[in-house]
């Protein structure tokens, strides 16, 4: 009878792990250079550049190669922003910001109806080409189901977005040793 008990513990934790497994990457690694985005894993992307997002590649990213451009140069202008709208509610957003150049702190913005939250002045990382990395993290109680990514209105900022991790609260699951109790 023991084994049986433990194996029930190991499924019921794997099972548990599994259901509150609830994040979402997308780093754009699995997409062509050139291709438009508009909708991945169930966000939108749309910006008010006027002009077409696609896939990027040509400067270091946090991860891979590719990267989220526009279709004029690759790289989203000072006071530029771009538009997330979730297919689901998530209570965690973080963004890679990756600039030409150092930026002040406040620079890159993640606003959502819940909050906002703003990039430090200290980079994440500095890239053999010379782009900087900035990852802005937006956490909240309260559900959000889009985001806007912004950056100042400043003429010498450029930059691009790579990996985007987004986390939505844990369902409401019975805690592993309860479905011994079954």
């Amino acid at each position: 009878m023991k084994p049986l008990k433990t194996i029930l513990i190991i499924l019921a934790a794997v099972l548990f792990s599994v259901v509150n497994s609830h994040a979402l990457t997308i780093d754009f690694d699995a997409y062509s250079p050139g291709e438009p985005v508009t909708t991945i894993d169930g966000v939108d992307f749309s910006s008010n550049t006027g002009l077409g997002l696609i896939i990027s590649t040509g400067f270091d990213t946090s991860s891979g190669f590719n990267y989220l451009g526009v279709d004029d140069g690759d790289v989203f202008l000072g006071g530029e922003e771009i538009y997330l709208d979730f297919s689901e509610a998530y209570t965690y957003i973080s963004v890679s910001f990756i600039s030409a150049q150092w930026v002040y702190e406040g620079d890159f913005v993640i606003t959502t109806d819940s909050g906002q939250a703003v990039n430090s002045a200290i980079e994440d990382a500095v890239f053999d080409d010379g782009g900087y990395l900035y990852t802005v993290v937006f956490e909240s109680d309260t559900a959000f189901t889009s985001a806007t990514l912004s950056s100042a209105n400043d003429f010498l900022i450029n930059f691009n977005v790579d990996d985007i991790i987004l986390e939505r609260e844990a369902s409401a699951v019975p805690e592993p040793a309860s479905a011994l109790l079954i």
